[in-house]
């Protein structure tokens, strides 16, 4: 996953992901922790903000 990839989540919405939030952000080889997404679609249900709001990685697919 990198900036710039389109994700589905996982009740089929389709965001951009606009930043990367590390687990560890210091460490070299940091598993990725959540995405900072801009929704393409309405956002779902249980998100926050508004067009822009942070989701679980896990809660995402990447779409090539």
């Amino acid at each position: 996953m990198k900036v710039g990839d389109l994700v589905e989540y996982n009740t089929g919405e389709k965001a951009l992901i606009l930043e990367l939030e590390m687990l560890y952000p210091r460490h070299p080889q940091s598993p990725i922790r959540n995405l900072i997404v801009h929704w393409l679609d309405e956002p779902p249900r249980g998100a926050y903000g508004d067009k822009k709001c942070k989701v679980d990685v896990f809660a995402v697919k990447v779409i090539r």
